[in-house]
């Protein structure tokens, strides 16, 4: 059904009629030939776009929501896809429900049922409750029970967690008004041509087989082909890249992405969080420290924080030996409102003692003797001056009284890669900033060890300014510090305001509003799935050099778009302009409607293989200049109409060829030349500065040596000979150079920015 369809529409049914009217005048090797253009349009696009979907449907899938399960008596981490009924999951903040599940185990769980109740405000659930697969945990941590699982669930076949690629992004839209006014160009000079020829009582069927064929060969065709091709492949090669996208639009977003705000943790920073020396606070040692500081940790989380203090205990044998003298009664997880873990226990005594580990000044506000809380608090400062993050601990022994145990500094340290990446971002023409949760110490300190600035905001501050002097010192800052998740939203939000186009990276829950509202959300490494499913590009290695890596592919396939743009408005005036000229003002038609079948057929494979070409990528963000392109696509045009009446006249006037052989002479100079126009749409400077693909240069080629064979032996059109051929060949190369020089020219003068600004 799907094959059929691409036989229905406008194009398809004009090569159709073309085709009946053929027939119609009996001749019967123009209907061949439009058959097989319409059967090469409709096998292409058809092959095309099932590749595209297969593309996306192969990248949905590694998008698809993970899970951790009990299995073989440990938690690992599988995709969603792989449960079965009965296996026990875990989950936590920022999860996706990945099936329909009855919760066993936990105090409780918050989640956010939107999508699949209607219901705005989150759900809180408790034991024995239900959850449902789609649902994002918003609150809490539980482990449950999976009873129903794929097209079973409550969700069911409607469950659709990565968006799909249907949304047609500024720069899909800029092209496809190309295309609008290609057609509308072509249909007015068809209409003329029509017109004209009926006023001098041509045949009537004959004039309307010619204008029909004009038309579907001046039309863009290839136009939504070569759009998904592109996308599809610059997708693909993305992936390879680590870098999944969830709609084919973010490919283009990324090229004019100018301001990028960056997490630090995981982003900028490795991740890896490396314990300090801690500091016990009275009577506590630095054993009870790491002690206390386990029981209020959960393996099974695949907590960052929770797993350096495990794997620091591990180390410390007097205190793991003491972890069996407690016995678990409850346990709260980490929740991004209150800042902190706490662990009910029984020690070997029977005596109920309470744990929790936090943000300091959550924890410090939790000690009930405050008399040296300013000593602790001063050594907090010293840390995050050399960049530790530190997380406090207390114990409860009696009811509500907390004693302070200690402090345990983290350090998390930069990624290898981070400095020297800003700086190639930096030289692309984009600003990194940097927003981050911790304190304004190790932001400044991490800031400065990447050379981003040290010009950090506390998000608080913002609010004390009025909006002028808001997006001033957004506009001016080098990052952010004690970011909530609505900081990052408002933040996103005034760069955007200012004309930014903003790129956000983030990976949990909260995050999800700042990856939606940015123009080019990204997911990095370990982001939770809900975080997934809000951004428009995952990352699959951490780091931001993926991003750098993702932009510049955005930014070649953005030249090749440019390159199809202005090639297609070229060769469309190129050809309708002198083909109606020279009807209008010589009555004389310059091809026949087989020749301009076969210009249509040759075209396309060179027009295909430009979503596989060699390009340079710009060293600022690509913006779409609709004069440039405009301007270059009408000069070459022009240029090329030029062209082909020098041609007409040397063969008319000098050569003296019959009107058959002229019309062949013609079809081979427009078949060769329209090729050479590719080469010279493709680079701003000579059309030598930049390589071709080998699929562009062969596809090229083969089809010029066709279009030479069709024309010296008269394969449907009326042979001219090895002698003739040749004159055209060398014709075309000369006015090739020309053009190129022309081409070049244009670009020096209206735009010489554009020849200082590309990267080989």
């Amino acid at each position: 059904i799907k094959l059929l369809s691409y036989f229905w529409g406008p194009i398809p049914v004009m090569i159709e009629i073309a085709a009946v009217l053929s027939l119609a005048v009996h001749h019967y090797a123009d209907f061949v030939i439009i058959i097989v253009l319409l059967l090469m349009n409709v096998v292409v696009s058809f092959w095309h776009d099932r590749k595209a979907d297969n593309a996306i449907e192969m990248l949905k899938q590694k998008l698809a929501p993970s899970a951790r399960a009990l299995r073989d008596g440990e938690w690992k981490t599988i995709t969603a896809r792989e449960l079965v009924a009965e296996d026990i999951v875990r989950m936590r903040l920022g999860d996706i429900v990945p099936a329909d599940v009855r919760l066993i185990e936990g105090d409780y769980l918050e989640c956010d049922e939107s999508a699949l109740t209607g219901e705005s405000l989150p759900v809180e659930k408790k034991i024995d409750d239900s959850c449902y697969s789609g649902a994002v945990v918003t609150r809490g941590e539980m482990t449950a029970i999976v009873e129903k699982i794929g097209l079973d669930t409550y969700f069911g076949k409607t469950a659709k967690l990565v968006e799909e690629a249907r949304t047609k992004s500024h720069f899909e839209k800029a092209v496809i008004k190309i295309g609008n006014f290609l057609i509308v160009m072509a249909i007015f000079l068809v209409i003329l041509i029509f017109f004209v020829s009926m006023f001098r009582h041509n045949n009537f069927m004959e004039t309307l087989r010619f204008a029909m064929v004009l038309m579907v060969a001046s039309i863009p065709v290839a136009l939504p082909a070569i759009l998904t091709i592109t996308m599809a492949v610059g997708a693909t090669i993305l992936a390879g890249k680590k870098a999944i996208v969830s709609k084919l639009s973010a490919v283009e977003e990324l090229a004019g992405m100018d301001v990028l705000c960056s997490d630090k943790t995981g982003t900028l920073t490795q991740n890896k969080l490396k314990v300090g020396e801690p500091v016990g606070a009275g009577k506590f040692t630095a054993d009870d420290l790491f002690l206390y500081a386990s029981l209020a940790s959960r393996r099974e989380d695949n907590d960052a924080i929770d797993n350096a203090i495990l794997n620091e205990l591990k180390n410390r044998e007097k205190a793991s030996g003491r972890l069996a003298e407690f016995n678990s009664k409850s346990f709260s997880p980490f929740d991004p409102v209150i800042k902190r873990t706490e662990a009910e226990l029984a020690d070997k005594s029977g005596n109920a003692i309470k744990v929790s580990k936090g943000a300091t000044q959550v924890i410090f506000d939790l000690v009930e003797d405050k008399s040296e809380i300013d000593k602790y608090q001063s050594a907090v400062d010293d840390f995050a001056a050399d960049g530790y993050r530190v997380i406090a601990v207390a114990i409860s022994q009696t009811a509500n009284t907390w004693q302070l145990v200690g402090l345990i500094p983290l350090f998390d340290p930069p990624r290898d890669d981070s400095a020297a990446t800003i700086a190639s971002s930096n030289r692309m023409g984009i600003k990194v900033k940097m927003v981050t949760g911790d304190n304004l110490a190790i932001a400044r300190q991490i800031s400065g060890k990447l050379g981003l600035g040290k010009n950090i905001i506390k998000a608080a501050e913002l609010n004390k300014y009025q909006h002028h002097q808001l997006e001033e010192v957004v506009e001016s800052a080098d990052g952010f510090a004690e970011v909530f998740p609505e900081n990052k939203f408002s933040i996103v939000k005034i760069l955007q305001s200012l004309k930014h186009f903003v790129g956000m990276t983030g990976d949990g829950v909260n995050d999800a509003p700042a990856l939606k509202k940015a123009d080019c959300g990204i997911a990095v490494a370990g982001a939770t799935d809900a975080a997934k499913s809000a951004a428009s590009i995952v990352l699959t290695a951490p780091g931001i050099s993926v991003i750098i890596d993702a932009i510049i592919e955005s930014r070649k396939i953005f030249q090749r778009m440019n390159s199809y743009a202005i090639y297609r408005i070229a060769e469309t005036i190129r050809v309708l302009l002198f083909i109606t000229a020279s009807i209008l003002v010589f009555n004389f038609y310059p091809v026949t409607a087989v020749m301009i079948v076969l210009l249509a057929l040759l075209n396309d494979a060179p027009i295909i293989a430009i979503a596989n070409d060699n390009v340079r990528y710009s060293n600022k963000p690509e913006k779409w200049n609709m004069e440039i392109v405009l301007g270059l696509g009408a000069l070459l045009g022009l240029v090329g109409v030029v062209s082909s009446f020098t041609i007409f006249y040397i063969g008319k006037d000098l050569l003296h060829l019959s009107r058959d052989v002229l019309q062949s002479f013609i079809f081979l100079k427009l078949a060769v030349a329209g090729h050479l126009t590719i080469f010279l749409a493709r680079t701003r400077k000579p059309f030598w500065s930049i390589k071709p693909s080998s699929g562009l240069l062969w596809s090229a080629v083969i089809t010029k040596i066709i279009a030479t064979v069709f024309a010296v032996y008269g394969w449907f059109i009326a042979p001219i000979g090895w002698k003739l051929a040749g004159i055209v060949w060398g014709y075309a190369i000369v006015a090739f150079l020309i053009t190129d020089f022309i081409k070049y020219y244009f670009y020096k003068t209206a735009v010489p920015e554009e020849l200082s600004t590309s990267k080989s």
